[in-house]
């Protein structure tokens, strides 16, 4: 059985993990990569050296997680990885790769079969692997964890979520005391966290809203931690309840999306301050999130928030259920 040890840059059976996206999605497929990696008997690289949360290309992987195991140099690249399409490409990111050979595909939902490796099995004899997709593996690769991954046997697919992204992606510790500074300052009261994304994803306002009070209602004396990338919604929260909990960032112009933005003079305190919402949403003691957003469903994974002060505001619409089920479907 694997146990994930720490693996070193001279490993000649390497998975490299690219990622896509923004926050959320590139943690889902991190832990993925890394838990793939671990029952496949792989060293893994998880590659993050785009722009998103990256300055001058440097790989900011290791700027915001501790994650045991992972290598901090990336491996050659070489004429017989797999996929082949990486061959002499293997220093691009995702985006740039689509951008040069799919340009018409970056929303497509079968091109990551054309980029990555099927997670669902692990009997590859290249050296070097890519693995990514834009969310996460766990249900396809779930039967190779419980088998070969110590401390996964018997969990359900939501129990291996949760278990991976606690454990493969821990903060750096810089991180983990920000973390722990803001909520011993500022959770002195029960807190009701809401994660409002509202700028190229728009989720629904009034339904989070709506939400949140029910939640105040519960918890007699609590206030609000607002996680948003909207600054009109941050000024709406504030008009609009009591007490209102945020902490300081860079907000994009309306309606521009928080990574890849070019407006952004630090893409790594932008990921640091998108990883501190992310927690401290998870240290809440009632959760109100949008599902359509990966961010608000990593908060909830880590959250260790009753279930019933958990309201993910997606949960019964159908149109966030058809596009999982059609995902799952292709994937």
């Amino acid at each position: 059985m694997n146990t994930g040890v720490e693996a070193s840059a001279s490993d000649s059976r390497t998975c490299v993990v690219k990622t896509k996206g923004g926050m959320g999605n590139r943690m889902l497929c991190a832990a993925s990569g890394i838990l793939w990696a671990k029952a496949a008997g792989r060293s893994v690289y998880v590659d993050w050296r785009d722009e998103a949360y990256s300055r001058n290309r440097e790989n900011s992987f290791h700027s915001f997680f501790a994650a045991p195991g992972v290598l901090r140099d990336a491996p050659a690249d070489r004429d017989d990885t797999f996929p082949p399409v990486w061959r002499g490409h293997m220093d691009l990111s995702v985006s740039e790769m689509l951008h040069r050979f799919d340009p018409d595909k970056h929303s497509s939902l079968t091109v990551h079969k054309k980029y990555s490796i099927d997670p669902s099995r692990t009997n590859y004899t290249q050296p070097t692997v890519v693995f990514w997709y834009y969310m996460d593996r766990f249900r396809d690769m779930a039967k190779l964890v419980r088998a070969r991954v110590e401390g996964y046997a018997g969990l359900s697919v939501g129990e291996i979520s949760r278990k991976a992204i606690g454990e493969e992606l821990p903060l750096v510790a810089p991180l983990r005391g920000r973390v722990d500074a803001f909520v011993e300052a500022h959770f002195t009261v029960p807190i009701v966290g809401v994660h409002v994304r509202h700028s190229d994803l728009a989720a629904d306002l009034s339904k989070l809203e709506s939400a949140v009070r029910e939640q105040l209602a519960s918890l007699p004396g609590a206030a609000v931690f607002l996680a948003t990338d909207n600054r009109g919604v941050e000024e709406e929260y504030l008009k609009k309840f009591d007490r209102v909990i945020t902490t300081p960032k860079w907000f994009p112009p309306e309606g521009a999306a928080m990574h890849q933005n070019k407006c952004c003079a630090d893409p790594v305190a932008n990921g640091e301050e998108a990883l501190l919402d992310m927690h401290l949403l998870s240290r809440c003691d009632a959760l109100v999130y949008a599902g359509r957003s990966t961010f608000g469903e990593i908060a909830c994974l880590l959250s260790d928030a009753p279930r019933g002060q958990i309201t993910d505001v997606d949960r019964r619409d159908p149109m966030v259920f058809t596009k999982r089920f059609i995902r799952r479907l292709t994937a």
